[in-house]
């Protein structure tokens, strides 16, 4: 046997054994876990998007080559393109790495459905058969009839899961010829409309590219279906109904853009925040896959989106009747303060004997008073008229909530709290309230401009703040009508707050004197 020969037939061996190894990986994956295999190994998967162009590009080539050939054979008898076989061996040895690649990135487990499976199975044939036609050069040469079926079968494997990968990726291309047929969907009435329809709309447009079925699973989490929200993915929770601490779609999109953990991530579709503020309003009324849209207790800008977002024609005031509709409820009050102490520490009381509103105040238990309790408080907000959250473990997300949910809010009292622009920016045109207390409070320096906002204020707190004299001066030529007690204030009238003017302390007497 020459060498040629002996060289070809150990090329085929080498083959017959790729193709059995990537076959028994292929079915092998199918049942494994990343768990079985070496993180070093894991990552490589990651190199399959950049390494699967290679093959590509060399069987493109090849399949342009010999269709060439064709050309020029039937029509001048002559031209020839040879020397295909050292690329040809480059495109099948890439293939095979291309396609192991591809079996440790779905061990990773952030791909699956039956879109996967089988671009999955069309890549493997695709190896496989570009070794054949490795072989069927080596033992046919590249000018035989064989060999060219063979590539050409090869091309349109290729073909398939090439469509295949690119729909995972990027989704369909010709999508957008058909956008027009879903205009043509009958619109629900506004008392139809599901709040969950309108959620799963939005997470169609920013988040199905990396959480859905047949596309990708970042971190093990499905967006797609209602079931799989609450199933949640490898980082926890995606949804627990009333709770957006523990909600991660609502925390990740709360983050800053440049964090990590921000979802959509940097560089994909931001949710706008008319669409964070409805998915939140969506989880703490209770995030009902089947509640109308109509019972969640949005705020009227908030329906108004929402109806306008899902193409519902209807006029603003015949859909302020619908959800104003008379209707005569009545508040056991006494039953919402039983349900809200378990978790608010004896803190609610009735503004009065048998009045309509609710006034908390932390002071009692501010070590235990969490992002937890304060969740739960937003059930009492319609009817909270004072609130007290000064030094308490509550973040500045729940303190913007519970602000907004809040609407007949009188005096808060943030003493000693973190307060950014957000939280600020709930109170501004907030014509109920009348006095808020910062003492001691880091304000963020975007929260100032947002102080010079709250004209409405009869008063406003801003001892041990930090500012500086010439911003509470300016604070105080801008609002004007409201009286702004800071350190000079204090130094000038007493070398200690006042009692009158000291409003948290006052609450601490009075909660000392009842425990007495």
């Amino acid at each position: 046997m020459s060498d040629p020969k002996r060289l070809n037939y150990s090329v085929l061996a080498l083959s017959i054994t790729a193709i059995a190894l990537l076959l028994y990986a292929a079915d092998w994956t199918k049942s494994a876990e990343l768990s079985e295999l070496p993180p070093i190994i894991a990552v490589l998967g990651n190199f399959h998007p950049i390494l699967l162009h290679l093959p590509i590009g060399v069987f493109v080539y090849l399949g342009i080559t010999e269709a060439w050939n064709f050309v020029a054979l039937l029509l001048f008898k002559r031209g020839q393109i040879k020397g295909g076989l050292p690329i040809l061996v480059f495109g099948a040895v890439s293939a095979l790495i291309a396609a192991f690649a591809g079996l440790l990135l779905y061990l990773q487990g952030d791909y699956s459905g039956e879109l996967i499976d089988q671009h999955m199975n069309w890549g493997t044939g695709f190896a496989a058969s570009s070794l054949i036609v490795l072989c069927s050069a080596l033992l046919f040469k590249e000018n035989s009839q064989l060999y060219r079926v063979i590539l050409f079968i090869s091309i349109a494997t290729l073909s398939i899961a090439a469509h295949q990968g690119g729909l995972i990726t990027h989704g369909d291309p010709l999508e957008p010829l058909f956008a027009k047929e879903d205009v043509m969907e009958e619109v629900k009435p506004v008392q139809e409309l599901i709040a969950y329809e309108i959620v799963d709309k939005i997470f169609q447009s920013k988040c199905y590219d990396c959480h859905a079925v047949g596309r990708k699973q970042k971190g093990g989490l499905l967006m797609d279906s209602y079931e799989a929200l609450l199933a949640g993915g490898k980082k926890g929770n995606a949804l627990v109904p009333a709770s957006l601490t523990e909600s991660k779609i609502s925390t990740y999109a709360h983050l800053p853009l440049d964090d990590d953990l921000h979802m959509p991530p940097e560089g994909k579709p931001q949710l706008t925040e008319a669409e964070i503020k409805f998915i939140d309003a969506w989880i703490l009324a209770g995030a009902s896959p089947d509640g109308l849209l109509i019972d969640q207790g949005l705020t009227d800008e908030q329906l108004t989106w929402a109806v306008t977002y899902m193409g519902t024609p209807i006029e603003i005031e015949e859909l302020v009747e619908i959800v104003d509709e008379p209707e005569t409820i009545q508040v056991d009050f006494e039953s919402l303060i039983s349900e809200i102490e378990q978790y608010a520490l004896n803190g609610v009381t009735r503004a009065g004997t048998y009045g309509d509103q609710l006034i908390f105040s932390a002071i009692n238990a501010r070590d235990a008073f969490d992002n937890d309790a304060a969740e739960k408080l937003i059930k009492a907000g319609p009817y909270l008229i004072e609130v007290d959250l000064s030094h308490t473990d509550v973040s500045s997300f729940l303190i913007q909530r519970l602000i907004e949910a809040c609407p007949q809010l009188k005096r808060l009292n943030l003493t000693g709290k973190q307060v950014n622009k957000q939280s600020l920016e709930s109170l501004v045109g907030r014509e109920t309230l009348e006095s808020l207390i910062l003492f001691e409070a880091q304000l963020t320096p975007d929260a100032l401009p947002v102080l010079r906002q709250l004209t409405q204020l009869n008063s406003l707190y801003l001892a041990g703040t930090g500012l500086e004299p010439a911003e509470i001066e300016q604070i105080r030529q801008v609002v004007p009508g409201v009286e702004v007690v800071a350190d000079d204030f204090l130094t000038k009238h007493s070398p200690t707050p006042p009692e009158a003017l000291d409003e948290s302390k006052n609450l601490e007497n009075e909660a000392e004197a009842k425990n007495d």
